[in-house]
């Protein structure tokens, strides 16, 4: 789901040369507010927690009254 707050960026690239990317999410202008970092899925296994970030992110940038209070 692409929405206008969202921005897709490589920030440097692993030992590998793969990319290291990062979901940049802000509303207005991103300088000098606080950063809020989510680290999901550190080992392959782990599916079940990605999951539930996964939903998490939905319900977080849905437009509902939670996703705003």
């Amino acid at each position: 789901m692409q929405r206008p707050m969202i921005d897709f960026k490589s920030i440097g690239k692993s030992n590998l040369g793969r990319p290291v990317w990062v979901m940049d999410i802000h509303e207005g202008d991103p300088k000098r507010k606080p950063i809020i970092v989510f680290l999901t899925r550190q080992h392959p296994p782990e599916v079940t927690g990605y999951m539930a970030f996964k939903a998490f992110m939905e319900e977080l940038l849905s437009n509902t009254e939670l996703s705003h209070g």
